[in-house]
């Protein structure tokens, strides 16, 4: 395995990378699937390549975020392929984020409680966020 950090633009300038990415290992209606079609991505993303297959299996990102109250926030968000779940490629990207100085503010908001596990894993302590109203997040 092989993980590799790139900031949003250069990642986006990779077309075939991206367009993977956005195809493969984004949920159909995402934001990230959004934002990477619309080229407004920011932040830094961390992909882990299977240097056996040479594919791309998963990757791990942040981006700024402000809360409903103005507080600024690293995210951490990741997605890995089904047939290489549970054998910690999300953490290990989000390892590569922390090892590249990804995380501006020390701790990351989350937004799924399996990413509290995976920060975890990768030595970033994460505070979650659960949906209050169609708009707004509120910590958990």
């Amino acid at each position: 395995m092989n993980c590799r950090i790139y900031k949003s633009e250069d990642f986006l300038d990779i077309e075939p990378l991206a367009s993977f990415v956005e195809t493969f290992l984004t949920k159909p209606g995402s934001e990230l699937r959004q934002k990477i079609a619309n080229k407004t991505l920011t932040g830094t993303i961390a992909v882990v390549f299977d240097i056996g297959n040479g594919g791309v299996v998963g990757w791990a990102r942040t981006e700024e975020w402000f809360d409903a109250d103005g507080g600024y926030w690293d995210t951490l968000e990741a997605f890995v392929d089904k047939t290489y779940r549970g054998k910690g490629i999300a953490s290990f990207a989000a390892a590569g984020l922390r090892a590249s100085g990804a995380f501006e503010a020390g701790t990351v908001a989350v937004f799924d409680p399996r990413m509290m596990m995976i920060s975890q894993k990768a030595g970033v302590h994460a505070t979650l966020f659960t949906r209050k109203d169609e708009k707004t997040w509120a910590q958990a």
